[in-house]
């Protein structure tokens, strides 16, 4: 159990340390065409998210649950806008 706290401790302390970073760019007025692609769900970007979802205590048992996701998007034109997610 010990493991899976520490390991969720790093993959939030990775994500709130990406997002600080994102937030600070956005400050930057030349980067303002970067970050419409950002915003963008369609744009020509790949993304990777790690999802952790760790529940403590378990309502009526006393074990608790972790769920853990790798996700990769990707747009791409098919006869139109589609988004690829595996």
């Amino acid at each position: 159990m010990q493991i899976y706290k520490n390991l969720s401790f790093l993959i939030m302390l990775m994500i709130m340390s990406h997002t600080w970073h994102v937030s600070v760019a956005a400050e930057d007025e030349a980067n303002s065409n970067a970050l419409a692609q950002a915003n963008n769900p369609l744009a020509n970007m790949q993304a990777f998210n790690l999802h952790n979802y760790y529940i403590g205590e378990l309502t009526g048992s006393t074990d608790s649950a972790n769920q853990f996701w790798m996700r990769y998007a990707r747009p791409f034109d098919l006869g139109g806008k589609w988004l690829m997610r595996a």
